[in-house]
C-alpha cells in the first residue's frame, strides 16, 4: 500500500496540485485509522505465535480471522460515523464509504501476510504487494488523466484490495491448507487479551501516523494539507526500512527469549546492518531535501521542503523506537510497550495544538518529532533487556556526519546529481572499510586467545 500510495500522490501532484492532494491524503488517514482497529493486532499476533510453533498455524490463523471479523464490522460503522463531524463535503464522504469497503481485504491479507513472513516465505508477501500496486495505479492512473475525482480514486482502492486479498488466500491455501484451519470461540477468549496489547499498540502507531493530517484538517487548508502529506509520504516510505526489519525478527527474537539467548549478541550483525542503511539515509535526505521535493512533486511544493528535513530527522529516532518495540514485543511485553507508546500520540497532540495555528505543516513536523522522542526516551529507560545501542549507531552516525559535510561544502560547485552519488559512494565506501577491519581486529583477538 505503501508504494502504490506514493505513486499515486506523486501522479496527483504533478498532474491536479497540492489541493486534491491534501483531500487524498486526508481520506486516506481516516481509512488507515479504521485499517487499525479493524486489523486489531491480529496480524502482529499470528506472526509472533506461528513464528513460536509453525505446526498451529491453522489455529491462530482461524482465530485470527474470527476476532478479526468483529473488529472489522464495528470500524467500518465508526468510520462512516466520525468521518461526518468534521464537516467534510459529500464528495470526501462518498469516499470514505467506498474505502471501508476495502477494510475486510485488507484485514486478511494482512493476517496472510504475517503468516507468510513467519514460515519464511517473504517471496509470497512480495508478490501479492506487486499485484496491489499494480493493479490500483494502473486504473487510478486513467482515473486521474480522465478528471474522475476522489471517489473513483478510492472505490479502485477496494476493488484492488480485494484482488490481492483473493491472491493471498490461494498462496494460504497452498502454503498451509485450509484443512488446518480451526475456529474455537474458546480459544479466540484465550487470544484476545495479547491480541488487544498488539491491537491497542497498532492503533497507537496508526493515529500517531495520520494525527498530524486529521489535526491540521481542523486549522488549515487542503493545500496545507498536501504540502505536509508530500513530505510525509517520503518520510513513511523510509520507515519501511526499519519496519522491515522488525516484521523479520520479531519471531526470531521471541524464539530468542524464548530460549534465554540474547538478541544483542545473537542478531547483532542485522541491528549493525540496519543502523549502517538508516542513518545515512536520513543524512542524505535532509541534504538533499529540496532536490528530493522538486524532482518527486515539482517546484509547487518548495513548501513541503523544510518539513521534509524535520520529518527525516524524525524517522532516526523513530529507527531506534522501532526496534526497542520490537524487543519488548518480542520478550512478551506488549502491554507495557503500549503503555511506553502512548506518550507519542499525546505529546504531539499537545505540540500539535500549539503549533499547526501557528505554523501550519511546519509545526505538526515538530510535533511528530516531541511524540516520537517521548516514547524512544521511555523505552530507554524501561528496556526489556539491558543492551547498549551506541555501539551499533556511533559507526554509521559518524561517518554520516563526515560525508554529509563534504558533500554540502560540494554542493554550489556540482550538480546535486554527482553531489548525491558522492555521498552515496563515501558512505558506503567508509562503513563498508570499518566493518572489514572491525572483523579483522576481531578474528585477531580471537587467534590470540
Amino acid at each position: 500500500m505503501a508504494g502504490s500510495a506514493a505513486v499515486m500522490y506523486i501522479l496527483i501532484s504533478r498532474l491536479s496540485g497540492a489541493e486534491l492532494l491534501g483531500q487524498y491524503s486526508l481520506a486516506f488517514a481516516w481509512i488507515n485509522l479504521a485499517g487499525a482497529f479493524a486489523s486489531f493486532g491480529v496480524s502482529e499476533f499470528v506472526m509472533r505465535e506461528i513464528g513460536r510453533a509453525e505446526s498451529d498455524a491453522g489455529i491462530f490463523f482461524g482465530n485470527g480471522l474470527l476476532i478479526a471479523l468483529v473488529t472489522t464490522s464495528v470500524a467500518s460503522g465508526l468510520i462512516l460515523i466520525l468521518s461526518h463531524f468534521p464537516g467534510y463535503d459529500v464528495e470526501l464522504i462518498r469516499a470514505l464509504m467506498y474505502g471501508t469497503l476495502a477494510l475486510w481485504p485488507i484485514v486478511v491479507t494482512e493476517i496472510c501476510r504475517g503468516t507468510f513472513l513467519a514460515l519464511r516465505r517473504a517471496d509470497l508477501v512480495m508478490i501479492i504487494a506487486l499485484v496491489d500496486t499494480s493493479l490500483i495505479l494502473t486504473i487510478n492512473v486513467y482515473l486521474l488523466t480522465h478528471g474522475h475525482g476522489i471517489a473513483a480514486l478510492m472505490l479502485t482502492v477496494a476493488a484492488g484490495k480485494t484482488a490481492s486479498c483473493t491472491l493471498a488466500l490461494l498462496f494460504y491455501s497452498k502454503v498451509v491448507g485450509f484443512n488446518r484451519i480451526e475456529f474455537s470461540v474458546d480459544r479466540c477468549r484465550e487470544f484476545i487479551g495479547p491480541i488487544s496489547a498488539f491491537g491497542a499498540s497498532r492503533i497507537l502507531g496508526i493515529f500517531s501516523q495520520r494525527l498530524n493530517i486529521i489535526m491540521l484538517s481542523f486549522w488549515t487548508s487542503a493545500t496545507t494539507i498536501g504540502l505536509y502529506a508530500s513530505a510525509t509520504k517520503i518520510m513513511e516510505l523510509m520507515v519501511i526500512l526499519p519496519s522491515i526489519f522488525a516484521q523479520v525478527l520479531l519471531p526470531r527474537i521471541a524464539h530468542a527469549f524464548a530460549t534465554q539467548d540474547r538478541p544483542d549478541t545473537t542478531y547483532g550483525p542485522e541491528f549493525h546492518l540496519l543502523f549502517s542503511l538508516t542513518i545515512p539515509l536520513g543524512g542524505g535526505v535532509i541534504i538533499f531535501a529540496d532536490r528530493i521535493i522538486a524532482l518527486l512533486f515539482g517546484d509547487a511544493f518548495t513548501g513541503s521542503v523544510v518539513i521534509l528535513r524535520i520529518l527525516a530527522l524524525f524517522f532516526l529516532i523513530e529507527v531506534l523506537d522501532t526496534m526497542l518495540s520490537t524487543l519488548n514485543k518480542g520478550a512478551g511485553r506488549q502491554s507495557q510497550d503500549v503503555r511506553y507508546f502512548c506518550l507519542h500520540p499525546v505529546m504531539n497532540a499537545i505540540f500539535n495544538l500549539f503549533l499547526i495555528p501557528l505554523a501550519g505543516g511546519v509545526g505538526a513536523a515538530i510535533g511528530r518529532i516531541a511524540g516520537g522522542l517521548s516514547s524512544t526516551l521511555v523505552r530507554l529507560a524501561y528496556p526489556a533487556i539491558s543492551m547498549r545501542w551506541w555501539p551499533f549507531i556511533r559507526t554509521p552516525a559518524g561517518v554520516t556526519l563526515v560525508a554529509a559535510g563534504a558533500v554540502w561544502m560540494l554542493l554550489p560547485e556540482v550538480s546535486w546529481i554527482v553531489a548525491a552519488a558522492g555521498y552515496i559512494a563515501l558512505t558506503g565506501a567508509a562503513l563498508y572499510g570499518v566493518q572489514h577491519l572491525t572483523s579483522v581486529f576481531a578474528s585477531q583477538r580471537k587467534n590470540e586467545r
